[in-house]
């Protein structure tokens, strides 16, 4: 690992000695204000965050709380009407101590602090219990979600589903002919829901010359100011490049390009852009306290797969409209159905012999755009890079959503230590005060 509080960490859950015992220390991550990024008037050099170190650290500490500052956006209204009600019933959780590893514990507020988490929020039964911010976070900030936008238009989907516009059993090319050259052709919605496509495609966030650059490219992620000769002008274009890898020999496969040519379709199905789509049938019915945005390219067209960016107690209603079977109050947002078909008919044969091969939540699937962990309370997850994490656990009525900066884009030994930060505070609230 190249960052410090994981290295230890890591070494521990692989059952490998990491120093003497009492000898590993996790101190806090250094906030973006004590880095001096974007600090002072004019900003030094090396502390701006420009369209070329946004997305590394340790610029990523701001950049993250500010993306509409970087990146064009279009708004995600949230109507004019009340919120909907998140009470406080508060619970002293920042001092729960969970083991790390093998004679190492952290509190959760050593966690949170050590972990580069910017907003946690715990919800029980439709109140908040816990919630932290850290690195300048407010309640009012918008936080980029990475992919944790892939599951917001899962849920999109399954609305559009709901009233007609959509059939998933069609394919891509009907809803967008443009499509019918590339390798989306011949796939149902349903394998896109499902990230069961054979794309070309190799999700490595810091190759430099890889297809995931070349994608950021494409949706205004990169300082590019017209793209080179030849070369995709927008995410729309980006996606008809696209091919079929013929040594893919099937099951589960992490292609974020597929939410994308999603967003697409269901702009085509629901007749507006998807901002507007996401306001009208989930962020208004939500009643969502603050308006939310999506990242567009140069010709407007959404970054579906991970531009989507939100307030923490938002993400929270968001993830408790799914905890409530697509309920809010007395309104039926998204059908009991479809939510039913997310959490119990993902194929876990389909996960066993994709990507990732069983070794992470082996009785898993995904359905929808959405992570089902297989656990015993049938609990369901959206992730993004990062550390950005939304996590359901139907049978003890909890909703998790904590947003990060981390250094690595991905890292096994942080979703693992927040996984056991998620089930200390678990055990802790099934025994109420």
């Amino acid at each position: 690992m190249k960052h410090h509080w994981l290295a230890g960490i890591l070494l521990g859950l692989l059952g490998l000695p990491a120093g003497p015992p009492g000898a590993v220390e996790y101190p806090p991550a250094p906030t973006a204000a004590q880095l001096g990024i974007m600090q002072g008037r004019p900003v030094p050099d090396g502390k701006r965050v420009t369209l070329a170190n946004w997305m590394s650290p340790p610029f990523n500490r701001w950049s993250l709380q500010n993306v509409p500052q970087l990146l064009p956006t279009a708004t995600v209204y949230r109507g004019d009407g009340p919120p909907a009600e998140l009470p406080v019933r508060a619970r002293d959780l920042a001092g729960l101590r969970f083991e790390v590893t093998p004679g190492s514990t952290l509190s959760i507020a050593e966690w949170l602090a050590a972990s580069y988490t910017d907003g946690f929020i715990v919800v029980q039964d439709g109140r908040i219990v816990y919630e932290a911010y850290l690195n300048g976070m407010q309640p009012q900030t918008h936080h980029l979600a990475y992919s944790l936008s892939k599951s917001v238009i899962g849920i999109l989907a399954g609305v559009l589903a709901d009233t007609g516009h959509l059939d998933v059993a069609r394919k891509v090319e009907d809803y967008v002919p443009e499509l019918k050259a590339s390798g989306f052709a011949g796939y149902s919605v349903r394998e896109l829901l499902d990230m069961e496509t054979a794309i070309r495609w190799k999700e490595d966030y810091e190759d430099p010359y890889g297809n995931w650059r070349r994608w950021k490219d494409a949706i205004g992620w990169t300082p590019s100011a017209a793209p080179a000769e030849g070369a995709p002008e927008g995410n729309y274009e980006f996606l008809q490049t696209l091919q079929r890898d013929p040594d893919w020999t099937g099951g589960f496969k992490y292609v974020s390009p597929n939410a994308e040519v999603l967003g697409w379709v269901l702009e085509r199905a629901g007749g507006m852009p998807l901002a507007e789509l996401i306001s009208r049938r989930i962020w208004i019915p939500l009643g969502a306290q603050h308006d939310a945005f999506i990242t567009t390219d140069r010709s407007f067209a959404p970054a579906a797969a991970g531009g989507f960016g939100a307030t923490l107690r938002d993400l929270a209603r968001f993830g408790q409209l799914v905890l409530n079977n697509g309920r809010v109050a007395s309104r039926q947002v998204v059908s009991e159905k479809w939510l039913a078909d997310m959490r119990f008919n993902g194929s876990n044969q389909a996960w066993r012999n994709g990507q990732y091969r069983g070794y992470w939540n082996p009785a898993g699937s995904y359905r929808s755009l959405w992570y089902v962990t297989g656990d015993a309370d049938g609990s369901l997850e959206a992730i993004g890079i990062h550390g950005q994490r939304l996590h359901i656990n139907p049978v003890r009525r909890l909703v998790f959503v904590r947003l990060s900066s981390c250094p690595d884009p991905v890292s096994r030994a942080d979703y693992d230590v927040s996984s056991r930060a998620i089930a200390a505070i678990s055990a802790a609230l099934s025994s109420r005060p």
